[in-house]
């Protein structure tokens, strides 16, 4: 099989790292057509690029809320399938970082890509069926249009590694910062802690979200840093305690998907801190493979980093067992094969 990544997609981004590197690991040829130029430039680099190429799917990647225009002109003139990773709704989220009202022309316009860019692909992937659920409904799309797989991580660029000793308990939050992550009641919980002396908070992001906490934060037990390389924060997942990876928020959203965060810390045999959602609880135990706290509770963050604190055998077992349901489930090698598995029925069988 031999799939044609298509797109203005950053290749580094961990959904996208992980389709590109697990269609790999399970003996699928990609080739790539990948321009991050503005609209009308990248177009006339796209399609010639995706024109000279002999592959059996046209993969459009995470961004391809405007790519997907692009990628159809390829495929009717290709004659090959046309699948994208949507995994977001623009919609949902301008909606959510509160750039939109609903029913306005701008709610109007971005339902629209939304919707356009799923009729033009024969197939479109989302993170989870909470996920395939909300396009169905928002949209008035058919179920049989959206399949999914998880988000993972790329275990070949997450390893677990050996941790340096430290006299402190190292809590870390990473992202950028939106409304679903609930980073306010991250932020409140360190505040509530910040009488012991013995635990440090390290916070890596950015976004007015981010920058409205930090510039407001006084205690001294977290440093604020801006957006760093990803081999630098893969060194500071390394080196934390606990992973604080969400969705704390309280938006629609946070019911629909499981974040980055967490596949990676998984992928890095970390104990890891997650909303209890009844999605998150399809796929973890609590106090087994992962700790929950609730959403929209400073309070119960808290208690959740307490708790891996004063109990660092269980918070070692969690994370030894954490990383195993991600070498199971999670790994990008496993999702993967997954992928493969859904695009065969796409690819003609030889006579």
């Amino acid at each position: 099989m031999k799939a044609c990544f298509f797109g203005s997609y950053n290749s580094e981004y961990n959904r996208n790292s992980v389709i590109i590197n697990g269609l790999q690991k399970n003996n699928v040829q990609v080739m790539h057509c990948n321009f991050r130029s503005n609209f009308f430039k990248r177009a006339l680099q796209l399609i010639p690029c995706a024109l000279k190429k002999d592959f059996d799917i046209l993969f459009v990647l995470y961004p391809c809320h405007l790519d997907i225009w692009l990628a159809k002109i390829v495929a009717l003139l290709k004659r090959k399938p046309l699948v994208i990773d949507k995994f977001v709704s623009q919609y949902d989220s301008e909606l959510e970082y509160g750039n939109i009202k609903k029913n306005s022309v701008q709610a109007l316009y971005f339902k629209f890509i939304d919707k356009s860019s799923c009729l033009f692909a024969d197939k479109v992937f989302l993170d989870s069926k909470e996920q395939i659920n909300y396009f169905v409904k928002e949209f008035s799309l058919p179920e049989k249009k959206f399949d999914w797989f998880f988000v993972g991580a790329n275990e070949d660029r997450l390893k677990p590694r050996k941790q340096k000793k430290h006299k402190t308990f190292n809590v870390l939050f990473y992202g950028w910062v939106t409304p679903v992550q609930g980073f306010n009641f991250v932020v409140e919980a360190a505040r509530q802690l910040a009488s012991h002396k013995d635990i440090k908070f390290t916070f890596i992001g950015d976004s007015k979200y981010y920058r409205a906490l930090r510039d407001t934060y006084s205690e001294t037990n977290a440093e604020f840093i801006g957006i760093i390389p990803y081999n630098q924060l893969v060194k500071y997942i390394g080196q934390a305690d606990a992973l604080l990876a969400g969705h704390f928020g309280t938006t629609p959203k946070a019911v629909r998907v499981i974040p980055n965060k967490a596949f990676e810390g998984l992928a890095m045999k970390k104990p890891v801190v997650l909303s209890n959602t009844p999605l998150s609880r399809k796929h973890f135990k609590d106090k087994e493979n992962i700790v929950f706290a609730k959403k929209g509770s400073a309070e119960s963050i808290k208690k959740a980093i307490i708790f891996l604190k004063n109990n660092p055998g269980k918070a070692k077992r969690i994370a030894l067992n954490g990383n195993r349901l991600f070498n199971q489930k999670f790994s990008s090698r496993k999702i993967g094969g997954e992928i493969k598995g859904k695009l065969q029925s796409f690819v003609p069988k030889p006579f």
